[in-house]
């Protein structure tokens, strides 16, 4: 949070916290508005957070981060499938 500007809600720090003091015994983080793991998401999601729910949660807790994909290519496949239909929906518009 740099500046000003709103930013998506809840936060997930926030998220963790009401979970730990819910009682949740079993928490699965993942960050789908990541595609790539980056310092935020390895240090603040992966650890981070992952110490501030176990500090707070019941006994014997369980903390999962679900990491990014990377370069995975199942999501590579995925994304040059959009773009080619963005590409093709455009071409189709500018033909009508």
């Amino acid at each position: 949070r740099f500046d000003s500007r709103m930013w998506l809600e809840p936060f997930t720090s926030d998220l963790v916290d009401k979970a730990a003091r819910e009682g949740v015994a079993d928490l699965c983080v993942a960050t789908p508005g990541f595609v790539t793991n980056c310092l935020e998401t390895t240090i603040e999601v992966g650890q981070t957070l992952k110490e501030r729910y176990l500090s707070a949660a019941p006994d014997h807790a369980r903390y999962t981060w679900v990491p990014a994909l990377d370069d995975d290519a199942g999501l590579a496949r995925a994304i040059a499938h959009d773009v080619i239909q963005a590409v093709v929906s455009l071409h189709v518009a500018d033909e009508a």
